[in-house]
């Protein structure tokens, strides 16, 4: 009977042993996974902290900026606004007085970026009919015609248009 018991007894140690040798192999992996969770939760902080560069930012307030220098005026931006994202860049002298009260100079920019194109459009004023009266494209804008903004600031400041208030 004492060799049953010492065979048992020495079954029971092995699965100690091999259960403290697994044991010891899932604290390793725990503790790696733990490390591996934290550095996720770090890069997902990083990636909330980052923020896109607004177009309007980066393309449209230095574009007013020298087309204001050139003219030798202030400059005053407007949107985007609608479906189209149209943005307005106006020039007057005093940026203190509304826009409505004062001689302006404007030019209304639209982006084909969020499309997949790296052009900025201008409205030439023309017009299609694409969209009857009343509807989300003709009270967007979307009757009228864009054509690409020039390539040099002297050409997009020949485009801008006069306006008497």
């Amino acid at each position: 009977m004492l060799t049953f018991i010492e065979n048992y007894k020495a079954k029971v140690r092995e699965v100690r042993e091999k259960k403290e040798e697994i044991e010891a192999q899932l604290n390793k992996k725990i503790e790696k996974l733990r490390r591996i969770e934290d550095q996720i939760y770090k890069l997902k902080m990083k990636e909330e902290k980052l923020r896109y560069p607004s177009w309007v930012n980066e393309i449209i307030v230095p574009l007013a900026q020298k087309l204001a220098e050139m003219k030798g005026l202030s400059y005053e931006i407007f949107g985007p606004f609608g479906l189209m994202n149209e943005t307005s860049i106006f020039l007057m002298k005093d940026p203190s007085i509304s826009i409505l009260e004062q001689e302006v100079w404007a030019l209304t920019i639209v982006p084909g970026l969020f499309k997949g194109d790296d052009n900025l459009y201008y409205y030439n004023g023309e017009t299609e009919d694409r969209y009857p009266k009343g509807t989300i494209g003709e009270i967007n804008g979307m009757n009228n015609v864009k054509v690409k903004l020039p390539d040099t600031i002297e050409e997009i400041c020949d485009l801008l248009e006069f306006h008497k208030n």
